[in-house]
């Protein structure tokens, strides 16, 4: 009995109660605010809301998009932060994990479809566009930048290289742990990226249910399928 309420208290107190009412109030109409979809957990920092959060959704409820919350039996909790001064767009259920870090430049987009689920210590820096489509599961110490952050030249050229590049990750597509996904990145439905990869280019050619793994990833095995 003592140990059931233990764990009862634990999930109460698992919440940033004065984090998620000042979130959902400040970057959404009172009309989806009082629902308090944002769910805020653990030790969070706001560094900027300048931006926008915007959910798009006929179903909205009480805690469909966790920040700070997945992965947290698991790892130390580190402070996570949201910096937003660009747009950032959910179209569902979302969690994103303990310790995370969420910056969004301004004129930058990051859109979550449904059923998204990104692990532990997620890094996600955009100055242009990051999407992740319905169904994805990503696991802990991921990062994705859609920018180089650094203004690059060709000296033989003499110009500057495209410094951001937008990032797509298809529907259910399965990422695992320590993989590092750079601007210009476009994954295609079905999937799975190996643990420790880097990926940093159009895969949008080939074929579905397909395992990307390596430093540059590259295709490994087809027709494998998997299931959550």
């Amino acid at each position: 009995m003592l140990l059931e309420m233990m764990k009862i208290l634990n999930k109460i107190f698992a919440h940033n109660w004065l984090a998620t009412i000042y979130l959902n109030f400040k970057m959404l109409p009172f009309r989806q605010a009082y629902k308090l979809p944002l769910d805020c957990y653990n030790n969070i920092r706001f560094s900027n809301l300048s931006g926008k959060i915007i959910i798009d959704s006929d179903n909205i409820y009480r805690g469909m998009i966790k920040i700070g919350s997945q992965g947290s039996d698991m790892f130390p909790l580190r402070r996570s932060v949201l910096s937003i001064q660009g747009t950032v767009i959910f179209h569902g259920k979302c969690a994103l994990g303990c310790s995370s870090i969420l910056i969004v430049k301004n004129r930058a987009m990051v859109e979550f479809g449904q059923n998204v689920t990104l692990g532990a210590n997620t890094l996600i820096l955009s100055e242009k566009r990051i999407k992740f489509d319905d169904d994805v599961l990503a696991s802990w110490n991921c990062q994705y930048l859609d920018s180089d952050t650094h203004h690059i030249f060709d000296e033989r050229l003499n110009k500057e290289l495209l410094m951001s590049k937008e990032i797509v990750i298809g529907q259910h597509c399965w990422i695992g742990n320590h993989v590092k996904i750079n601007k210009g990145t476009i994954i295609p439905d079905n999937t799975i990226i190996a643990s420790n990869s880097l990926a940093n280019k159009d895969f949008s050619n080939i074929d579905s249910f397909s395992v990307l793994a390596g430093i540059p990833v590259k295709v490994v095995r087809n027709n494998i399928k998997w299931k959550e």
